[in-house]
């Protein structure tokens, strides 16, 4: 039987292992048998907050990749933490905003230096009790500069659409097809999270459809449909969506991401589980 996806094309988000040092979520990725990890900027691991200068942050990131390389992991996405961090490209506030601008522009000299062309971006979030509108235009007016950066320095910014309770701007396809139109630019690709999608009550055929090529990043875990589990801990097709990426000769890679609180005590044995349902179901 030939395989639906294969370890090659196979990350990790290190935001599952925030209650743990970077050291041991890289021991872990070589224990489990991971070969990628989507890099998750964020503290206790690396974020410029951390550093008291862009400097230091440089040369601490050098330090990181040259451990990296000594354990065979190579980056596949530079994802800063933009959900929980004074991040937001949708702000009502000019100066949050043109932080927040800059916050995403010094990201994409990390991730050059971690080797990897893609950043993750998404749509920021709207006050909820002022017009969605008004939001998404200073969403837009940010991803519009962002994309004129990325072009300069060569990296793609990666968008994603997140659940209802995170943000009231992009949370599903139509929101995504239509900040891609505004946006109108071939370094704004796409990445699905598969849990946001079945809570959006769509399919990865749709995704496939709406997006053909620019869909570089799956998010991949299961749920109920929220969540982000380890596959079979909810109750997701996730053989089906392996089978879809298959059907629709999917050149990019697939970041599984397992954040669930409940695996926050043991990430590891979480990522060993998702490894060992991997081999049995879809490698």
């Amino acid at each position: 039987m030939m395989p639906l996806w294969t370890n090659e094309k196979t990350g990790v988000m290190s935001v599952q292992y925030s209650q743990y040092t970077l050291e041991y979520f890289l021991h872990s990725m070589k224990e489990c048998g991971y070969k990628n990890i989507d890099f998750w900027a964020g503290a206790p691991h690396f974020c410029p907050e951390m550093f008291l200068s862009p400097k230091d942050a440089r040369e601490k990131l050098k330090k990181i990749k040259k451990r990296l390389q000594q354990l065979q992991l190579d980056v596949s996405c530079y994802t800063l933490e933009q959900i929980h961090y004074p991040v937001n490209l949708a702000s009502n506030d000019k100066t949050h905003r043109q932080l927040s601008i800059g916050y995403f522009e010094e990201a994409m000299d990390y991730a050059k230096i971690l080797e990897t062309d893609k950043v993750f971006v998404t749509s920021g979030v709207g006050l909820r009790d002022l017009p969605r509108q008004e939001s998404l235009e200073y969403s837009l007016d940010s991803l519009k500069q962002l994309v004129e950066t990325a072009e300069k320095k060569e990296v793609f910014l990666v968008i994603e659409q997140l659940q209802p309770f995170e943000t009231n701007l992009g949370v599903s396809i139509q929101d995504i097809q239509n900040i891609k139109e505004q946006i109108s630019s071939d370094r704004l690709k796409v990445c699905v999270d598969v849990v946001a999608m079945a809570v959006a009550k769509e399919t990865l055929d749709d995704w496939f459809l709406t997006f053909g090529e620019d869909l570089v990043l799956i998010h991949m875990s299961d749920g109920t449909p929220g969540g982000h589990f380890v596959p079979g801990d909810g109750h997701l097709d996730m053989k089906g969506y392996y089978a879809d990426l298959k059907k629709h000769e999917f050149k990019g890679s697939v970041t599984l991401e397992i954040n669930s609180t409940r695996y926050l005590d043991d990430p590891h044995g979480a990522l060993m589980k998702t490894m060992d349902y991997l081999k049995k179901e879809i490698y």
